[in-house]
């Protein structure tokens, strides 16, 4: 039996994207690379060995549109309103199988460029730590993802939104990806005690944090090693960014599997 059995996977896809002018389908059924943006995080959970009723995808916006093309290869939760990540991260959570005892939320749009291998890392480190909960991070200069705050011994103190920051922060170059694992009972209880974000008047991932920390729970970090491999596509430009982007990789990919064969 695989350390991972026990673990659920939760596809946060219930975002209109109005910042990308996405009016039409949801912002993960965007095309990047000749294909949903979507597809890729969940073709490497498959070349992991997850189970289609172990991965559940928090659907909302035109949802139709995903259930139509993903069918049975994933399950699906419906978010009826928008209530921000960690509640599509409860949502989600709450319909996965009983037999789950831990939970890796993941993004449906800025996982894809997340390699099988990072991503068997990232869930093999939190189960072999002990961890109570594990949040990926990234060192990167995109402001529009949030800032990872620490304190003077490095210790992980809290998670702020970009609508949080400070200008003193702003300059903080460990990210927030929103990809965390955590216990499922856990997450379940935890959001019932949760606030809304004063600024953005939702409910946030980065919000487990100060929860974790007041529940004093053993939290830590995994740093992405190579940060090419997360991408937050929240602009036009970053969208026109990853397109051009995964196409290349795809074609990379090609042209390795082509030379090994000849």
């Amino acid at each position: 039996m695989s350390l991972l059995d026990h673990v659920g996977m939760v596809l946060l896809a219930a975002g209109k994207g109005t910042r990308l002018g996405c009016t039409d389908k949801p912002k993960v059924m965007l095309d990047i690379g000749g294909k949903p943006m979507m597809s890729y995080i969940v073709s490497s959970l498959e070349s992991l060995g997850v189970s289609s009723e172990r991965i559940m995808a928090v659907v909302g916006f035109q949802r139709e549109t995903i259930i139509n093309y993903f069918g049975s290869r994933v399950n699906y939760a419906v978010q009826e309103e928008q209530l921000g990540t960690a509640h599509a991260a409860m949502v989600g959570a709450a319909a996965l199988p009983e037999t789950i005892e831990t939970v890796c939320v993941l993004q449906g749009d800025d996982s894809a460029f997340l390699s099988p291998q990072t991503l068997n890392n990232f869930l093999e480190t939190h189960i072999s730590s002990g961890a109570d909960l594990t949040l990926m991070t990234v060192v990167s200069d995109d402001e529009t993802l949030g800032r990872v705050i620490r304190d003077k011994d490095g210790a992980l103190l809290d998670v702020l939104e970009k609508e949080e920051v400070t200008k003193d922060q702003e300059s903080i170059p460990e990210r927030n990806t929103n990809i965390f694992c955590a216990r499922k009972a856990w997450i379940l209880s935890a959001f019932l005690r949760m606030q809304e974000i004063d600024a953005i008047h939702e409910f946030g991932i980065p919000q487990f944090i100060p929860l974790a920390r007041e529940d004093l729970l053993r939290v830590q970090t995994y740093r992405l090693p190579d940060p090419e491999e997360y991408m937050g596509i929240n602009t036009k430009e970053q969208c026109a960014h990853a397109d051009q982007k995964m196409h290349a990789l795809v074609q990379s990919r090609h042209s390795h599997a082509t030379q090994s064969y000849s």
